[in-house]
């Protein structure tokens, strides 16, 4: 089963980076979430907004899993999505779009309810 409480942070945190760092005054944000047939994941969550982007400085570390003097972030958010990502056993990924702006996906194994 997926931990609900490491799936809200991630996308909290996704969510308010989007929100915080869009840029525009219009800033549009959409999240989807929908089944993926991409093997070892069940579902796909994916956040886009129409900012300037996450700074390539900024997902450096986050790709390689580490800090160096020479190459960090500036902040503990995109560190946290990594962390919550990790734990789900999930994948986290980001790309800037043609028009501008962030997606990123998470990709998660499995997503249970209880009943």
């Amino acid at each position: 089963t997926t931990d609900r409480l490491l799936v809200m942070s991630a996308l909290d945190e996704l969510v308010e980076n989007a929100a915080e760092h869009g840029g525009t005054a219009h800033l549009e944000v959409s999240v989807t979430v929908e089944s993926t047939e991409r093997i070892g994941y069940e579902r796909q969550v994916t956040v886009e907004d129409d900012g300037p982007g996450i700074p390539p400085s900024e997902l450096a570390p986050i790709r390689a899993g580490q800090e160096t003097d020479l190459s960090h972030s500036t902040g503990l958010g995109l560190w946290k999505l990594k962390w919550c990502v990790d734990r789900l056993d999930g994948e986290v990924e980001f790309e800037r779009p043609q028009g501008g702006g962030t997606r990123a996906r998470i990709l998660l194994p499995t997503l249970e309810t209880s009943a």
